[in-house]
């Protein structure tokens, strides 16, 4: 009988507790975007393809063997680097506009904005334009 009563007591806890969890809130788009772009705390892009002017290039070695790393820090916000040695912040701004600002440049900072053409978790396409011609890059996480 006591035995019952235990249980009892413990099956009535368990469901007033679970009945009382949050519910998950759901993602917003810009955090979505955010982890596709960083995964879970940071994510390594390789390029594979780059356009300019829509025509597609051959990469050369140095290319083929380009990356990127996004690191968050903040919820829409992080650090970057590259394989060219550059190192700097990122933002996105909506779910189509990445800025980055590479920092480490002995000149003083060159700010990049790209538009977000597709992301998931191991695909990302970007534009960006220099003399009005644009330029695209497609990168491969892994």
């Amino acid at each position: 009988m006591r035995l019952i009563r235990h249980l009892c007591t413990l099956f009535f806890l368990t469901v007033l507790f679970s009945g009382c969890s949050k519910p998950d809130t759901p993602l917003t788009e810009e955090q979505k975007v955010v982890n596709n772009l960083t995964g879970i705390g940071n994510r390594y892009w390789h390029l594979k393809n780059l356009y300019i002017n829509n025509a597609e290039q051959v990469l050369t070695t140095d290319q083929m063997r380009y990356t990127k790393t996004y690191t968050i820090t903040e919820s829409t916000s992080g650090t970057f680097t590259n394989s060219d040695g550059y190192a700097g912040t990122w933002e996105l701004r909506g779910t189509m506009s990445l800025i980055e600002m590479i920092t480490n440049i002995p000149t003083g900072p060159v700010t990049i904005m790209y538009q977000v053409d597709e992301i998931t978790d191991n695909k990302l396409s970007i534009t960006y334009k220099t003399n009005s011609i644009p330029f695209k890059e497609v990168y491969y996480a892994y």
